[in-house]
């Protein structure tokens, strides 16, 4: 009689053991499932946002080098200042700005994706 329950005792304990770890399975897809969009949906925003301040600087950037041919009586050479200003502005964030940016996104990123609720 011992044996049968004790026999009863560690099926139960391995019933127990399973649905633990069925459910703790369950709980880590679902989380990662949750961080994984937070990440998506946060990539998605900086895309549409970036692009809007793309299309914007475009426009002003159109606008300034036909004011600038205008005034130097050249319409090319507006066009090669805004150029160049565009080129040095490259250089200058190429050589400072890299890691920091770099930096702001892997922080914002593991904000995103590691924020405990």
């Amino acid at each position: 009689m011992a044996f049968d329950e004790l026999t009863k005792n560690v099926q139960e304990l391995s019933d127990n053991v399973q649905q633990y770890a069925n459910k703790s399975a369950e709980y880590y897809k679902l989380d990662l499932f949750e961080k994984s969009m937070r990440s998506a949906t946060e990539l998605a925003k900086l895309l549409v946002l970036g692009g809007i301040s793309l299309l914007v600087l475009v426009f002003l950037s159109l606008g300034f080098a036909i004011y600038l041919g205008r005034i130097l009586d050249h319409p090319s050479w507006g066009y090669f200042i805004v150029g160049g200003i565009y080129f040095v502005v490259f250089i200058l964030v190429y050589l400072f700005g890299r890691q920091k940016i770099e930096r702001a996104i892997l922080v914002k990123f593991s904000k995103t994706f590691f924020k405990e609720q």
